[in-house]
């Protein structure tokens, strides 16, 4: 019944806001596609802009799996803040964006090709990483809090570690297949390439 009656509450008041964005009866467009964009959606630890100039190695490669530091941090306080505070309103707020906005960037990804539009899907990089290092500091709050002992109990909740642990991980290996997957995709404008070389083998003739 709580679930339904939210349910039936946002869409009162956010339905038609939500309709709008998936669908775009306003007529709006943005077809500005850079080559951010055209990679792996799954990528969101570093944003390069739309400057002209000769673009490097991208994704960067980073210290594990392709990722760095800084993904590291945010997979880490996500899954401390679950683990810490699941009950708790910033926890779920944030989360739910998160996942929302992940969500609805794969779903401008999946029309990339098809519309040639990019719509909303660079505002959900910011979205995302501000959310994430939103949760990194309330991670950091709770656990000085229980260090502290003015914390909600001291022993933690089994559920909520392995759902922690399960956040975590999962965007940890997101990010991780999509830094190493975009390298080896088919790219005759990259020579000397992992793509270079998967674009060889597809046209090159046995």
């Amino acid at each position: 019944m709580l679930c339904g009656f939210a349910a039936a509450m946002f869409a009162a008041v956010a339905g038609r806001y939500v309709h709008g964005v998936l669908t775009d009866p306003t007529g709006i467009v943005d077809n500005y596609i850079y080559f951010d964009v055209g990679t792996e959606p799954a990528y969101i630890a570093m944003y390069r802009g739309d400057l002209p100039g000769p673009v490097a190695l991208w994704p960067p490669l980073g210290e594990l799996g392709g990722v760095g530091v800084f993904t590291l941090l945010l997979v880490t306080g996500l899954g401390l803040s679950v683990v810490l505070g699941r009950g708790r309103t910033l926890v779920i707020a944030a989360g739910s964006l998160v996942a929302g906005a992940w969500l609805l960037r794969f779903h401008y990804a999946s029309l990339l090709w098809q519309t040639k539009l990019v719509q909303l899907f660079p505002r959900t990089t910011a979205e995302i990483v501000h959310c994430l290092l939103l949760l990194c500091g309330y991670a950091v709050y709770l656990a000085v809090e229980r260090i502290r002992g003015s914390g909600p109990g001291r022993e933690l909740d089994n559920r909520s570690a392995l759902i922690g642990a399960v956040c975590g991980l999962a965007l940890l290996f997101a990010s991780t297949g999509s830094a190493i997957s975009d390298h080896y995709m088919p790219n005759a404008d990259r020579p000397i390439s992992p793509g270079w070389l998967a674009w060889t083998a597809h046209k090159t003739p046995i």
